[in-house]
């Protein structure tokens, strides 16, 4: 049981990959009239312009669990440093406002 959620690990730590690909949102659903927490993909950085966006067939979804995740977790045992945190701007999307 769960969500979409389940499926969406940290980058940190995964071959090859430099940055999230995706990120967690809070969004207004308009037709149901409450808050909700989604998945959404992120575009591709400047310097990606010649790649595709989006996330391939096959391919982890990857978002940044934040600093504070790893604060704690580095404080609950020894490990490396982990940072870099994506932030996110408010867009409307279908039904739902992203915040």
């Amino acid at each position: 049981m769960g969500n979409e959620a389940r499926f969406v690990n940290d980058y940190r730590g995964v071959p090859g990959a430099v940055r999230p690909n995706a990120e967690f949102c809070e969004a207004w659903d308009v037709s149901r009239g409450e808050k909700a927490m989604g998945v959404f993909v992120l575009p591709a950085g400047k310097k990606d312009k010649t790649k595709a966006a989006g996330i391939a067939k096959g391919h982890e979804i990857l978002v940044s669990y934040g600093k504070g995740f790893w604060s704690k977790r580095m404080e609950e045992g020894n490990m490396e440093d982990q940072d870099g945190i994506e932030g996110a701007d408010t867009e409307e999307v279908g039904n739902v406002q992203m915040v």
